[in-house]
């Protein structure tokens, strides 16, 4: 590989480590009481900030069918919670990702 293929490649390179690193924080972030969908207290969170309007098709039709398919309903609450769930450790992990490459100099430093 050329230098000039590798000047080429590198933006793709930086965003793909980028990625990983994110991701790698994304599941230490879900384990975490705030961020853990299992955790009962995130869970009623979520439920109370209304993140099963995302999943009212696949609940209507859960309770919709001649005998209600409640493991259906559960999947789809449980599905929205961990999504929910999982956007805001997404979030929270790129913040963390980004304030590493800042470093602990919080006040506007040099930068």
């Amino acid at each position: 590989m050329t230098d000039y293929d590798r000047w080429l490649e590198q933006p793709y390179q930086d965003k793909a480590d980028r990625d990983d690193a994110i991701d790698a924080i994304v599941e230490d972030v879900l384990k975490e009481p705030g961020f853990d969908p299992t955790n009962s207290e995130t869970f009623l969170q979520a439920i109370d900030d209304a993140v099963l309007y995302s999943a009212v098709e696949k609940i209507e039709a859960a309770l919709k069918s001649p005998k209600p398919h409640f493991a259906e309903l559960g999947s789809a609450i449980y599905d929205a919670v961990y999504q929910y769930c999982y956007d805001m450790a997404e979030k929270e992990a790129v913040k963390r990702y980004d304030d590493g490459l800042r470093g602990d100099d919080r006040d506007g430093g040099d930068f």
